[in-house]
């Protein structure tokens, strides 16, 4: 229980640590120079401090979402799911943070797109794929998120040209104790 516990703080440390980062740089890059910023780096500078904040937000709330889970206390509800939009959502909050590395990130989301289920956890499942494709990403490099209807059928497809995982990675992927990233 304890190495539990510990993996989940260093997990969440992590995940936090460049985030943080970005909205440190950004508000003290913006308080620093305030008086000197023509009005539209100013608005640039805001807009990407806005940027910054809501993905903090985002990801405590998927860290929260996370350990609810962890300790099966996590409530889902049921409902109709725009998917193109929860997509779009996710790609708008993770564009600045492909666009720092150099990454492209293309969309090729039909419009009709609807789906059933939990739109928070499936929200986080998008954002946490799209952010892993990020991060594991070399910069010049890019991320498609595509969708095809096939009959009544959704599929999603997250295809990135980062380092990859393999067989033995994906075995390990959903369990806590176990580190999952890739060392190539």
């Amino acid at each position: 229980m304890n190495a539990t516990k510990d993996k989940f703080f260093t997990i969440i440390a992590h995940d936090l640590r460049n985030p943080l980062s970005a909205f440190q740089s950004l508000s003290t890059g913006l308080y620093e120079n305030f008086k000197k910023l023509p009005e539209g780096d100013l608005q640039h500078y805001l807009k990407n401090l806005k940027n910054s904040s809501e993905q903090l937000v985002n990801l405590l709330q998927n860290l929260l979402q996370w350990a609810l889970s962890q300790t099966q206390n996590l409530k889902t509800s049921k409902e109709s799911i725009d998917l193109s939009s929860l997509l779009q959502k996710s790609i708008g909050l993770l564009e600045e943070s492909a666009a720092q590395k150099n990454i492209l990130i293309r969309s090729e989301i039909i419009s009709d797109s609807k789906a059933y289920g939990d739109s928070q956890t499936i929200d986080l499942v998008f954002r946490n794929l799209i952010s892993n494709a990020i991060k594991f990403t070399n910069p010049g490099g890019e991320v498609v998120v595509k969708t095809i209807k096939k009959g009544n059928n959704i599929i999603i497809s997250f295809r990135d040209t980062g380092i990859g995982m393999t067989e033995e990675d994906t075995k390990r992927l959903f369990s806590i104790v176990e580190d999952t990233s890739p060392h190539r």
